[in-house]
């Protein structure tokens, strides 16, 4: 994994915000990161409907209730770490980008807008389908824009913008 990023460990990559980095690491790390929160966001959500499903079902004490009560605790189970592994990745992507923003002469605290716009939208998407007409359904579709319209900024400014002294 060290030579991937080019002979920086993983503890100073993503568990610290200080230092610099170049563009190829940050892009590197970023697609790690995203792929990682990819990957276990598609894992959730087919699993996320079948457990509200069988726990406002009526046959959920019936016949199956082994299999039903069991499938609802895996759920819980795999919502609470998938929800520590998401925080984690977005700090971790926080300190990546922290560095990349030292090493453009940005501001540490504009790496921030990445992780949060994620969080935020996927806070909206999560609660929308459940507070019916108090939270209208276009609030989904703007939290989602608005994280397209944020991660086509940051990958822009810290990823593909060509600067004096700043090598790929």
């Amino acid at each position: 994994m060290a030579s991937f990023f080019e002979g920086k460990d993983f503890g100073f990559l993503f568990r610290q915000d200080q230092g610099t980095i170049s563009r190829r690491i940050w892009l590197r790390g970023t697609a790690l990161l995203v792929g990682f929160m990819i990957i276990t966001t598609l894992v959730f959500i087919p699993i996320s409907g079948g457990a509200v499903h069988l726990l406002s079902s009526p046959g959920l004490l019936g016949p199956r209730i082994a299999i039903n009560v069991t499938l609802v605790l895996l759920y819980i189970v795999y919502l609470s770490v998938y929800g520590i592994a998401f925080i984690l990745a977005a700090v971790s992507h926080y300190n990546l980008s922290a560095k990349r923003a030292r090493a453009i002469g940005k501001s540490p605290s504009e790496a921030a807008i990445f992780p949060l716009a994620v969080l935020m939208a996927g806070a909206v998407n999560l609660l929308q389908p459940q507070m019916g007409s108090s939270m209208p359904v276009w609030t989904k579709y703007l939290a989602d824009l608005a994280l397209v319209l944020v991660l086509a900024y940051v990958l822009y400014e810290f990823g593909m913008k060509v600067r004096d002294k700043d090598e790929l």
